[in-house]
């Protein structure tokens, strides 16, 4: 009341955390696709937290996955891994923090901004390939010294060269072999000598490809045998005979051969 100011002591105060955790990210921290029995997925939050375990997760699930499951955590602070078992089938997997979390920072403020689904997904696929066809990619009947065929996949795959194909053949053939391969994705062209002789020239996959999809899947139902095959034709016609059809001697005013090769 006399006009005199007033001193307070800032040190009788301590400043008071009012803000709230949040989910800051959450990434994949195993390859992406994946047939594995179990990925790894770091989240990361805005400052560290506590109380953190796997009850605070949930999964989001596609396609035919089924019985997939947060089955481990590891982490302080501000990150933490959680363990994932992806189950059985394939679809995609997403690692979400639903509302019900108890996760507070240090000073008990809540996590907030949930349900946080804005995760990283994982690609799950648990399906291996096929061979869906091989096919002639060249003219039949044929003399030519090399042949293509169109390999069809059912899926993407990899690891595809010469080794992964055998021929089989038939007749007198003999010298055949795989010289080269090109394509990518499901469908791949495999170009074969025809060797030397006659006979017929078919394609095959044996169990002992290294094939494989995206995912680390094995190509499957092998060996596959069920190709179309060429047939390989590079003797040479002749003329047999040339022998008359008609009477001889003639007066008549045309007559006929018949030519036999």
């Amino acid at each position: 009341g006399n006009g005199s100011p007033l001193i307070v002591d800032m040190g009788a105060y301590e400043a008071q955390d009012i803000i709230s955790p949040t989910v800051f990210s959450i990434n994949r921290a195993s390859p992406n696709p994946t047939n594995a029995a179990s990925v790894g997925l770091i989240v990361t939050f805005s400052e560290p937290v506590t109380g953190v375990d796997t009850g605070d997760f949930s999964l989001l699930t596609t396609g035919s996955i089924s019985g997939a499951g947060v089955t481990g955590l590891t982490g302080s602070g501000e990150i933490y891994t959680v363990t994932v078992d992806t189950g059985t089938g394939s679809g995609t997997l997403r690692l979400d923090v639903p509302e019900t979390a108890t996760v507070n920072d240090l000073n008990g403020n809540p996590l907030s901004s949930l349900p946080y689904t804005g995760g990283e997904v994982y690609d799950v696929d648990k399906t291996a390939p096929t061979v869906l066809s091989i096919t002639r990619a060249s003219p039949n009947p044929t003399n030519a010294p090399s042949v293509d065929f169109t390999v069809t996949f059912s899926e993407n795959v990899a690891g595809v060269d010469v080794t992964d194909f055998a021929m089989t053949s038939g007749g007198d053939l003999v010298g055949a072999n795989i010289t080269g391969v090109n394509g990518s994705g499901a469908v791949y062209t495999v170009t074969a000598s025809t060797g030397s002789g006659n006979g017929t020239l078919r394609l095959d996959i044996p169990d002992t490809a290294s094939i494989h999809d995206a995912a680390g899947n094995s190509l499957t139902d092998l060996p596959y045998t069920e190709g179309q095959s060429y047939t390989i034709d590079k003797t040479a016609p002749t003329v047999d005979s040339i022998l008359r059809a008609d009477p001889n001697p003639t007066n008549a005013e045309s007559v006929r051969f018949i030519v036999s090769f």
